[in-house]
């Protein structure tokens, strides 16, 4: 009888910690205009506040230009 041969399930890291986790268990936001891996709600909420404050910067400095 011949053992079925094991399966490796590809691995990703998180965005924000860089864990690894396995592509079958990662949050993704159902966003159209973004695409990411996060080993979980926490490390998404910390991702869209990162994310937020750096828009907010770039706008300020937009603003300065003018």
């Amino acid at each position: 009888m011949e053992r079925p041969k094991p399966t490796v399930e590809a691995l990703v890291s998180c965005d924000v910690c860089r864990k690894e986790v396995p592509q079958s268990a990662v949050f993704t936001p159902e966003a159209a205009d973004y695409i990411g891996a996060f080993c979980g709600l926490e490390c998404y909420q910390k991702f869209l506040e990162e994310a937020s404050g750096s828009a907010t910067r770039e706008k300020a400095g937009k603003n300065k230009e003018r």
